[in-house]
């Protein structure tokens, strides 16, 4: 653990016209390595894949990162685009491999690349609106399925990383005053693709894609000191995962955390 730890970057910028920005960047960062405690993978009559010695001490990660992009506003200010795609080339990457009833940090190499896109637009002066789209395909190499002699081993993704992830937001203030304050009202739908919770990537393991509606309105006082809201999350009431830990060697079961259901919130600020 006693190797020097550096992170740097560099980027090149370049406005052709003032509404438009590319740039193009190499960016290196660092995670420190640490030790994994020797804990059993099971008890009782179930396998104990113990945590050998070789494994409990893991290695820095490093990561690569080279992208490139455009900032860009059009219409007068009214619409903004930003885009960028990039590669992330992992070393020693610090994947977390759950099995039986714990768990250890491992070193493997990966990569990582795809593409993020924001649109925010304001069509008329009252109306805001915005869509984001987010992509990219990750694969960590060479995981072991567990520590016994004879784990299989394969390419695998990583963890509560969803392949795709969308959302979708409007904004719209009544063009008069209400009660010597503005009214507005907003939404905003979020995507989110399938993913898994355990790095073995069992289809057991795996979250379904989902889907969440958000809606709300708030007044603001003319003066900016007094604001009331109403809002409605998760207005569909969807089962949206959000954490889940395999326990097929302990129980034969999984257990899985959601989102909460449906819920309205009522809130009063008041600014000093």
């Amino acid at each position: 653990m006693n190797s020097w730890l550096w992170a740097a970057k560099t980027q090149l910028d370049y406005r052709p016209a003032k509404n438009l920005l590319w740039y193009l960047g190499v960016n290196r960062g660092v995670k420190a390595g640490s030790y994994n405690a020797p804990l059993p993978a099971g008890q009782g009559a179930i396998p104990t894949y113990s945590v050998p010695d070789s494994a409990i001490r893991y290695s820095p990660e490093a990561l690569w990162n080279y992208e490139a992009g455009w900032k860009w506003t059009g219409l007068e200010g009214r619409l903004l685009v930003d885009g960028s795609v990039y590669y992330y080339d992992y070393r020693n990457y610090q994947a977390f491999l759950f099995t039986g009833v714990s768990g250890a940090v491992i070193n493997r190499n990966a990569t990582n690349y795809g593409e993020d896109l924001e649109i925010k637009a304001l069509p008329i002066p009252s109306l805001e609106v915005g869509i984001g789209l987010s992509a990219f395909h990750f694969v960590v190499s060479h995981v072991p399925f567990g520590f016994g002699a004879d784990a299989i081993v394969r390419n695998v993704q990583p963890t509560y990383a969803p392949p795709v992830q969308a959302n979708l937001s409007g904004r719209y203030r009544l063009p008069w005053e209400l009660a010597k304050g503005e009214l507005s009202f907003n939404a905003m739908v979020n995507y989110t693709d399938h993913f898994y919770y355990n790095l073995r990537d069992f289809s057991a393991d795996s979250f379904p894609s989902s889907t969440s509606v958000n809606l709300g309105m708030s007044w603001l006082s003319g003066d900016g000191n007094w604001t009331v809201r109403l809002d409605a999350h998760n207005v569909t009431n969807a089962l949206i995962p959000v954490m889940g830990f395999d326990l097929a060697t302990l129980c034969g079961c999984n257990e899985v955390s959601y989102q909460p259901p449906r819920l309205v919130s009522i809130g009063v600020q008041r600014d000093f």
